[in-house]
């Protein structure tokens, strides 16, 4: 849970449900649960009933195919809440780095990733300061390696639960599958500046960002598209208990007629009910993955990329460098004799020599 900036991975979903039972127990399948709302939600302007409306949060979404994906969210929740609980179990995953990569999650900012780049590049200078004391010193370029390979296995074991977790978060299909897409793409090919590529592709979706950005909208949004859903049935079960059967079914048209003379107004209100218990879980997947799962996602990929890019070493401004490759002296000491200098790229040689300045500096400071 997010309190203040940092958050937690430790937590527990509460209640359970299992809607596909529930149905079954009463004779209603998930295709005439979902067919029956669609029908309602399409005419419950004709039929004299109250409309669902999104909220704010959902504008430009078409209602029908956003109730769609919040109905069939229902009956993934279980197989969503058990992928993400798997993360649980991350943290022991940290090993010897757990206070750097819980500094960099309780420096957690979505307003801002640029800033959040750079206050991780410091965690990570502080965090490999106290990591790899003087006496270590040669074991800094091993220290960082499998810190690299500590990150890459954090980020393989969120891939099921991110991509499970994105179909629900976002109320469009279409929508979710581009976000899944490019967030898929981000983690499998794993680039040396995978942070920049999500913090840039970002802005392309814009209720996606939203939603990280302030979690709490997200579920505002979907309590209200449930309330109104659970409403709009309960309308619809008086409306038919409280007519008689030619005039429901002239009201709502002969397809809909079947559908309606199928559920019934105890269906109705039975399905009413099982969006009122289902609500929780699901709201609190939500929660989890917006508050825990694509911030730990976030944090991971910027870490990666501060190791791959070396972003650790303090800078030094490109004449300083040049001195510094023309020093014979820092070339012994990297065995980087001028012999044999025409058999390395300046590329790798600049890369050496990075790596000694910053274990020689961070124990001279």
């Amino acid at each position: 849970m997010i309190l203040g900036n940092t958050y937690s991975l430790q937590y527990e979903f509460y209640g359970p449900t299992y809607i596909n039972e529930g149905l079954l127990n009463e004779g209603i399948t998930d295709g005439l649960l979902k067919d029956g709302i669609q029908f309602l939600v399409a005419g419950a302007a004709e039929y004299g009933l109250g409309a669902i409306t999104l909220p704010v949060a959902g504008s430009g979404l078409a209602v029908g195919p956003t109730v769609e994906t919040l109905v069939d969210s229902m009956f993934a929740a279980e197989e969503i809440k058990s992928a993400i609980e798997t993360i649980s179990s991350l943290q022991s995953t940290f090993g010897e780095y757990q206070n750097i990569i819980q500094d960099a999650i309780d420096a957690y900012d979505m307003d801002n990733l640029e800033g959040y780049y750079d206050s991780l590049v410091t965690v990570v200078q502080t965090g490999f300061k106290d990591l790899v004391p003087e006496d270590m010193a040669d074991k800094f370029e091993e220290k960082i390696k499998k810190f690299k390979e500590t990150l890459e296995g954090i980020i393989n074991k969120l891939m099921g639960p991110i991509k499970s977790g994105l179909k629900l978060v976002i109320p469009d299909a279409t929508l979710s599958l581009a976000v899944a897409k490019f967030v898929q793409e981000l983690l499998q090919n794993l680039a040396e500046n995978a942070f920049s590529a999500f913090a840039s592709g970002i802005s392309n979706f814009t209720m996606f960002k939203d939603f990280l950005a302030d979690p709490s909208s997200a579920i505002d949004f979907f309590k209200d598209v449930f309330r109104q859903l659970e409403s709009l049935l309960g309308e619809a079960a008086d409306k038919i208990e409280d007519a008689s059967w030619t005039k429901s079914m002239l009201a709502f048209g002969p397809g809909g007629a079947l559908i309606v003379k199928k559920l019934g107004p105890s269906g109705m209100r039975k399905i009413s009910e099982l969006l009122a218990s289902s609500a929780p879980t699901v709201i609190e997947i939500i929660d989890k993955v917006l508050n825990v799962v694509i911030p730990m996602m976030i944090t991971c990929l910027a870490l990666f990329q501060i190791v791959m890019k070396q972003d650790y070493v303090t800078e030094m401004d490109e004449e300083e460098l040049e001195d510094t490759l023309e020093d014979s002296s820092t070339l012994a000491a990297g065995n980087f004799s001028r012999k044999n200098q025409n058999m390395i790229s300046e590329k790798s040689l600049r890369h050496e020599i990075r790596r000694r300045i910053i274990v020689q500096s961070r124990y001279t400071q």
